[in-house]
């Protein structure tokens, strides 16, 4: 990801760091699993996968949204309802990437939505030791 102000390389430096964290608590963690319980791994895999999409997605939005709040040039074009379309757009992406990808687990297997909730809740500990290493 490349943007053009300071605010943005700092949420360059926070996602990188963050992709990082969960690079490593993914590979720990899905080693564990297949350990454990054998083919529910690439569940987990997946479950962390789509986080990531999904905080990309959230990152982005984000990004557009400060990035139109910072440029002088734009205040013409930054107003509340594209803001808000902005917002509303980036949930529903994430909502219904995150819900297909249930969805089609589930019809293969029941139980393959435990792994894939533990892998999309396991990158909130990214997320919490990532950003927590660049402020």
């Amino acid at each position: 990801m490349y943007f053009k102000n300071s605010v943005s390389s700092s949420v360059n430096n926070m996602v990188k760091s963050v992709v990082l964290s969960n690079l490593i608590i993914g590979i720990i963690i899905t080693l564990l699993v297949f350990y454990f319980f054998g083919h529910y791994y690439y569940s987990y895999v997946l479950g962390l996968s789509v986080s990531l999409v999904t905080f990309f997605i959230n990152v982005s939005v984000t990004e557009k949204l400060l990035i139109n709040k910072n440029n002088k040039n734009n205040l013409k074009n930054n107003n509340k309802k594209t803001e808000i379309v902005y917002i509303i757009a980036g949930f529903i992406m994430r909502v219904v990437i995150v819900c297909i990808v249930a969805i089609v687990l589930i019809k293969q297997n029941k139980y393959n939505i435990i792994p894939y909730i533990s892998g999309y809740s396991s990158q909130f500990i990214g997320l919490f030791l990532g950003s927590r290493k660049v402020m």
